[in-house]
């Protein structure tokens, strides 16, 4: 039986760098579609580690799961160096098409939204994967510009002008629907 000590801390620690660690193995992965499998890795090992060696045994939590993090991106991605990573999907984002508040909207203005939506993320699909894991850090984790920059280790500059570049390029393409 697990101490209910373990599931506190857990709880503790998950709710305190969760924002973070999605973050960070958003701008570590080369693929966006890993990004989710690589969280719940991370977290499952952060829960085992506490369950083998106790709460003590991770004394800086953030800095702790950090490492973790670290490990799995490591395992992950270890012999894949050569891939081709061409075909990157938006997965993990696209199941928020279906969390449209359907009691709110008619049956009508639901698929429209969700056919907007799905138009975007098809024309993003289309960008570099820097491109898209800025998207997802700034409209999915809701991070500033100056945070992705200093995440994905690249200027705000750069950051404004990949964002706000492709939302004028969607804007032209997708016209009224953006």
């Amino acid at each position: 039986m697990i101490n209910k000590d373990i599931y506190a801390k857990f709880d503790e620690v998950y709710d305190k760098t969760f924002n973070l660690i999605s973050a960070m193995a958003t701008a570590k992965c080369a693929r966006l579609e890993d990004v989710k499998d690589i969280v719940q890795e991370t977290y499952a090992e952060y829960f085992n580690t506490l369950k083998k060696k106790g709460i003590a045994y991770a004394q800086n939590d953030g800095g702790f799961v950090v490492a973790v993090l670290r490990s799995v991106l490591f395992k992950h991605y270890k012999g894949r160096e050569n891939e081709k990573n061409t075909l990157v999907s938006l997965t993990p984002y696209e199941e928020n098409v279906s969390d449209i508040e359907d009691s709110a909207l008619s049956i009508f203005e639901v698929s429209e939204k969700k056919e907007s939506i799905s138009l975007v993320l098809a024309e993003l699909k289309k960008k570099d994967l820097l491109t898209q894991k800025i998207f997802a850090m700034f409209y999915y984790s809701d991070m500033k510009i100056k945070e992705i920059g200093a995440l994905l280790e690249v200027s705000e500059s750069l950051v404004k002008h990949k964002l706000y570049g492709t939302i004028t390029e969607l804007k032209l393409k997708l016209g009224g629907m953006v």
